[in-house]
């Protein structure tokens, strides 16, 4: 029995009796709740690893990770984004605040955590050089941490230090060390920083006392010779009004490495990858491959023409900003200013998959393009790069006019090649990247020389012509300034380095094994912690539908009800509506106001931060029916969509003339929004609505909406309330009698499970990705025993609930497929997260139960003058009420996954009051 407990220890298996251990607590709970488990925690405690080998220590230098400038941008306001850069360093060794005395403590009880290494065989000191840590490096080094361990790769906290240009963090390691090792190292330091475009500085070498070297000139090979051949279908510019291609003058004058098409995937390994350093690889792509984007080829005769939302940043939401105008290809040859107050420079992105060819839906023109430039997650697009290429991220086209560019911004590893144009680059190492609101050009004449080091030579400067392909490394900063028309393509993709080091095979979410929170979350609760609030903008979004429900588990939304705009405290709806006509059942009363309201007005409700409020004793358990795969982003993973409308057995409406006096424009005609919630009788519902009141509906006719909506993957048809609003627009939204549609979780989550094995897909072969990503069963004949149906049901909930566990950046996968909703980032398995906004507030003005919907539907009645004629008995052959034929849902669940699920819906059992009833109780 010893013995099986030693062994349960050293796995991390003995937890506390709030059922997790002290690194499963830091991976998953606040830092309130981390600190407090750290306090009560035995040296034994802290010393148990948690999945993948990390320590407490590794999550907490983790919770510093920011992977991409979007982690980041939302901490604080963009009073003036214009002439505002924030800095990633410094917002670090700020947040680093509240990291150091939990540093401090664990170090003090178990010293030996500071060189403890992880599966990948990266200690915490690893880490810290990685997210640039000053302090927490300061207390590791002072507790005994060696900055010459070697990790799985044969890496030292050195070398990842001078990769991403850590110099203060190189300077303490190399005051930790003394003799001959020392002055081994300072010289590997000064070879290393002499390289053209390292990340290391020379000049801040010298200046912090080290021994420094001159920095060698760049390498500029000759232009390539075109490919024999290959036969070009256009001429090169593609008829676009682009600059004339860089002399050979121009070109001696960047900083960084520029190789010809023959650079070898052993000479990048070893010359720029494994050393952090970006290349240039001139003519990476002949005019043959690049005529698909030639002007007025192909499906370009059309997309040329399209106008889509552009603005002075590649994406101007991040900053604080819209966009600024609409424009086509056609329009930016013309070399366009927006007709804002600050004539801005317009820059257009755009990404595949997203429908029609147009800049922000640019999936046809892929069609035009080398295959090898398509969308193959695990191929490099080019043989050089496969070495270093783990999978692909966003795969982006943009373009813009003379004086354009993408403003100062960092994320991971990417390759960028111009196809038609000529584009300059401003670059930084990882220590100096940001993120800018600025114009780039701004940044280049008044931030840079005002905020980066004097004498240091920073930002590296580079032009890029008209097939050059540069390859930035991981968390580089970079802007780019287009000289006339550019137009090109790109990919992020994670590499091999960051992808060991944070143990993520797509590098953007450190102890992802952990159904750790994603950084964006965990940057908020610590900007909370030191703040004493709530980061600004979308990041207090992210933090108010994270924080937790009364005893039992994480809500999803708010804190038990929601706040409603201008609403009284006493729980009346907005614009009067409180209650019934004719004897109908009221609508949803909103209650328990008062928590949220404190939140969204000071983060603390009962008297307490939201990050220090109790958390019920949920235990992560593994999945029951196979290891979850690794969790694909929602970046560059598209959910298998629904069915057809009128697919599934749910009847195609026949539209019917406008009642008496519902015409457009008479008395009694408002225009109608539905919020259709997945699985609580809204497509139903959708068919009585399409059948009595078509003419009445936001969606009738708004093309521009429908539009808007396919740029994110939506559609009318399930789009949560806030892309409802965002399509057609705040007034008409505002005009518009909204209402929606719940039901109670533990049915609906049955309910779905039913579905989706049989009406979505999962039983056709080959299966569509999304069973697989959800651990869907195969489907076979147990469908057909209630017994062994419900067995699978009990596994599937277990399983969901240990790869998607509340607060995981995919957690809507429990509730819902996406259906684009999770393009806004508060969308998640509750209900309630389809009917409000950023901030918390409802978006519709009537909720109702389905359960209840007989009793209700004079409301509607009264609401929507289309179904006046359409009685609630005369409607049962569009309306189900009870679309299960599989038993009672309480037969589905035992004790354990009836709470996983009250965990996951919180935050609807207490704004709709829904309760799990057994099966004698509902008949």
């Amino acid at each position: 029995m010893l013995l099986l407990l030693a062994a349960a220890a050293s796995h991390g298996l003995l937890q506390s009796p709030g059922g997790l251990s002290v690194v499963e607590c830091a991976a998953r709970r606040s830092i309130g709740e981390t600190a407090e488990r750290i306090r009560s925690a035995t040296t034994a405690e802290l010393l148990r690893k948690g999945r993948a080998g990390q320590t407490v220590l590794h999550v907490l230098v983790g919770y510093l990770a920011s992977f991409k400038a979007g982690d980041i941008s939302h901490l604080e306001t963009w009073a003036n984004p214009g002439d505002t850069t924030r800095y990633r360093h410094d917002l670090t060794n700020r947040l680093s605040q509240t990291i150091d005395p939990l540093v401090a403590e664990v170090l003090q009880k178990a010293p030996e955590l500071s060189n403890t290494a992880n599966s990948a065989g990266a200690t915490p000191l690893h880490m810290c050089a990685l997210v640039g840590a000053q302090r927490v490096t300061r207390l590791l080094l002072d507790a005994g941490a060696s900055p010459l361990a070697r990790s799985n790769e044969r890496r030292t906290p050195i070398d990842e230090a001078m990769r991403m240009g850590q110099t203060e963090l190189l300077v303490m390691m190399m005051h930790a060390l003394s003799g001959r090792t020392r002055q081994d190292q300072e010289e590997l330091a000064a070879q290393f920083a002499s390289l053209p475009g390292s990340p290391l500085i020379p000049a801040l070498l010298r200046d912090a006392g080290l021994r420094h070297l001159p920095r060698a000139p760049p390498r500029r090979d000759p232009p390539p010779t075109a490919a024999p051949g290959r036969h070009a279908t256009c001429a090169e510019g593609g008829g676009w009004d682009v600059a004339r291609e860089p002399t050979e003058e121009a070109r001696a004058a960047c900083d960084i490495d520029q190789r010809d098409p023959s650079l070898t995937t052993d000479e990048y390994m070893r010359d720029y990858f494994s050393k952090g350093r970006p290349v240039l690889i001139r003519g990476a792509v002949p005019l043959a491959d690049r005529c698909g984007l030639a002007r007025g080829v192909g499906l370009m005769q059309h997309a040329q023409q399209v106008q889509s939302s552009c603005g002075r940043t590649a994406y101007p939401s991040l900053t604080g900003q819209g966009f600024c105008g609409k424009f086509s290809y056609l329009d930016l040859n013309t070399h366009p200013a927006c007709n804002d107050k600050g004539r801005t420079l317009p820059i257009c992105v755009g990404k595949p998959g997203k429908g029609s060819a147009n800049i922000n839906a640019s999936s046809s023109l892929w069609k035009q393009l080398p295959a090898r430039f398509r969308y193959e997650p695990e191929v490099a697009p080019m043989p050089v790069l496969q070495g270093a290429w783990v999978a692909a991220g966003a795969h982006q086209l943009f373009a813009g006019g003379n004086g354009s560019g993408a403003a100062l911004h960092f994320h991971s590893a990417a390759y960028n090649a111009v196809f038609f144009g000529v584009k300059h680059w401003l670059l930084t190492p990882p220590r100096y990247a940001g993120i800018s609101g600025a114009a780039s050009t701004v940044w280049r004449d008044r931030h840079a020389p005002r905020d980066l080091p004097s004498g240091a030579g920073m930002p590296f400067r580079c032009v890029q012509g008209p097939g050059d392909m540069v390859v930035v490394p991981s968390h580089w900063g970079h802007a780019t300034i287009n000289d006339a028309f550019s137009i090109g393509i790109g990919d992020l993709f994670c590499d091999s380095l960051l992808s060991s080091l944070i143990s993520d095979v797509r590098c953007n979410h450190p102890f992802v094994a952990m159904q750790a929170q994603p950084p964006v979350q965990r940057l908020a609760d610590l900007w909370s912690n030191l703040t004493g609030h709530p980061p600004a903008g979308m990041l207090a979004a992210k933090q108010l539908f994270s924080v937790r429900g009364r005893g039992g588990g994480s809500a999803p939304v708010g804190v038990g009800g929601w706040k409603t705009s201008g609403a009284p405290r006493n729980g009346a709806a907005r614009g009067g509506r409180t209650g019934g006509s004719a004897g109908g059942r009221a609508p949803i009363e909103r209650r328990n106001l008062r928590a949220a309201d404190a939140l969204l007005e000071g983060g603390r409700p009962h008297g307490r931060p939201v990050h220090e409020r109790p958390l019920g004793a949920s235990v992560h358990a593994p999945g029951l029916i196979g290891t979850p795969p690794p969790v694909k982003s929602p970046a560059y993973t598209r959910p298998w969509g629904p069915p057809p409308f009128g697919a599934g057995g749910a009847p195609k409406p026949v539209p019917q003339p406008p009642a008496a006096g519902c015409a457009r424009g008479a008395a009694n005609y408002s225009t109608v929004a539905f919020v259709h919630v997945n699985k609580a009788g809204g497509t139903m519902m959708r068919a009585a609505l399409l059948a009595n009141a078509r003419h009445q509906l936001l969606e009738t006719g708004a093309a521009e909406a429908m539009a808007k909506l396919r740029t994110v993957g939506a559609r009318f048809f399930h789009a949560s309330g806030a892309l409802q609003q965002w399509a057609v627009g705040h007034s008409a939204w505002a005009k518009a009698y909204k209402f929606a549609l719940v039901r109670n979780p533990w049915s609906r989550q049955v309910s779905m499970f039913h579905f989706l094995l049989q009406k979505a897909g999962c039983q056709r072969h080959p299966r569509p990705p999304d069973c697989d990503q959800r651990f869907l069963p195969e489907v076979g004949p147990w469908l057909n025993d209630p017994i062994v149906s419900r067995t699978r049901f009990r596994e599937w909930i277990v399983a969901m609930h240990a790869a998607f566990p509340p607060g995981h950046m995919n957690q809507h996968l429990f509730g819902s497929k996406s259906h684009g909703n999770n393009h806004n980032p508060w969308f998640n398995a509750s209900q309630i997260s389809w009917m409000v906004d950023a901030a918390g507030s409802l978006l519709v003005d009537d909720v109702f139960k389905l359960e209840e919907l007989s009793s209700a539907w004079p409301i509607l009645q009264s609401r929507i003058c289309g179904l006046q004629r359409m009685s609630y008995e005369d409607s049962t052959h569009s309306i189900n009420r009870n679309p299960s034929s599989h038993g009672h849902y309480s037969l589905y669940y035992d004790d354990r996954t009836r709470k996983i699920v009250g965990d996951y819906m919180r935050a609807d059992l207490d704004a709709f009051g829904y309760r799990f009833e057994l099966a004698a109780d509902a008949g």
